[in-house]
């Protein structure tokens, strides 16, 4: 059973992120045998720095980013920070459940948004307070228990035994009571009785799923199903069967979640990253990658990994030899690349010049400092791309200037 609920509609909005290498590799691995991923290096991690001043916020539960804002959720309340300052707190709510980035209910941008301890739905606004929005989608009473986007196109929120799918325009509850929801286009993934159940919100139809116990879901950015059990780890292919890409039953997968293009994975007690199409282990000596059993995992657009144990909130990323340079690097010049230049600059994006990492910025520091902050000689980014603020010309410059000492 399902019931339409009206609720207002404007314009679509589009996302930055496009389709990486990750997708076509395992695009190819079609049918319903078992193709094991490839082995790729090995990596190290390195811990970054996201709160610069050192602020106690209290015990944390989860964390989100929107553009350049990183939303941290502790007993402190709803904290915003900006390249590593707070701007701002909201104290009016101190325990937390589950947060996301969703497209708005009218689909004309992005919202942060985070469940209270009510199970109220709360969006970031004005980058300063958490607004209740419960109303946009007719859940005013309803305690919500989890919620995912479904690309740009929508959202789904878990109740108690219903699901509410959010398109922009209606609001339409499903039975059956989900955990773990995921969403992609016109699709919604979730546990349910023990099984993976995919619900296809076009046609109102459900289907469940074989992939034995599962433990962990989502959908890659090319809206793939991806499915962890303890022991393998499964993507759907295109022709909808769920494909074995993974066996792991010497460390079971105790997590996964998307980041960017990419997935990190927790097997036994360490990282392992999907990337490029080839499974990454972290180094056996890595202190860094060693995740304790409790911690929950949350995924940066820009590929990087949140974790949140004991309370502790940390960001881990690759160590790709950048050190202190590097670390500017994603404290004043990521946050930039994702609002202003990933649409053209991303792995296959229209400009053909891929800037997605600190490598590659790196290599061209002195060619940004000529063409982003002279403007010679045409300036970038290019008219009608956006511009950048005064705050940011000067976040750019303090990395520019930082040339490492060779």
């Amino acid at each position: 059973m399902h019931r339409v609920l009206r609720a207002p509609t404007q314009k679509f909005f589009r996302g930055l992120w496009q389709a990486s290498a990750l997708a076509l590799a395992l695009a190819l691995a079609t049918g319903c045998g078992e193709v094991q991923l490839p082995a790729g290096d090995s990596f190290k991690l390195s811990e970054l720095t996201w709160n610069s001043k050192n602020v106690d916020f209290g015990p944390i539960s989860g964390v989100t980013e929107i553009y350049d804002d990183t939303l941290v959720l502790s007993g402190s309340g709803a904290v915003v920070l900006t390249s590593g300052v707070q701007l701002a707190l909201d104290a009016r709510v101190k325990s937390w459940g589950a947060v996301s980035v969703l497209p708005a209910a009218d689909l004309s941008g992005s919202w942060a948004v985070a469940i209270d301890d009510k199970g109220s739905l709360r969006r970031l606004k004005n980058r300063s307070v958490m607004e209740d929005i419960s109303d946009r989608y007719g859940l005013v009473g309803v305690p919500v228990r989890e919620l995912a986007p479904m690309g740009q196109q929508g959202a789904v929120f878990a109740l108690d035994g219903q699901l509410a799918v959010a398109d922009g325009q209606t609001v339409t509850r499903y039975d059956g009571a989900y955990t773990q929801v995921a969403g992609a286009t016109d699709r919604v993934a979730g546990i349910a009785d023990g099984k993976v159940r995919l619900l296809d919100a076009k046609n109102k139809t459900t289907q469940d799923l074989e992939v034995g116990t599962p433990t962990a879901l989502l959908f890659d950015e090319n809206d793939k199903l991806v499915v962890a059990t303890s022991d393998a780890l499964y993507r759907e292919s295109s022709d909808g069967a769920m494909q074995k890409i993974h066996s792991s039953k010497d460390a079971p997968i105790r997590g996964l979640v998307r980041a960017g293009t990419s997935m990190w994975m927790v097997l036994g007690d360490s990282l392992a990253l999907v990337q490029d199409g080839k499974l990454r282990r972290a180094a056996e000596d890595d202190v860094n990658a060693v995740i304790p059993a409790d911690a929950k995992l949350f995924g940066s657009s820009s590929g990087d990994l949140w974790t949140v144990s004991s309370g502790k909130l940390r960001l881990l990323a690759e160590d790709s030899g950048g050190g202190a340079d590097q670390d500017l690097w994603r404290r004043n010049v990521q946050p930039i690349f994702s609002r202003l230049c990933a649409t053209c600059h991303l792995p296959g994006g229209s400009s053909g010049i891929d800037l997605s990492t600190y490598a590659l910025w790196a290599a061209r520091r002195s060619r940004m400092v000529v063409r982003v902050l002279d403007g010679k000689p045409t300036p970038m980014p290019p008219a009608g791309a956006g511009t950048l603020t005064a705050e940011e010309r000067v976040a750019l410059k303090a990395w520019t200037d930082n040339m490492p000492m060779q």
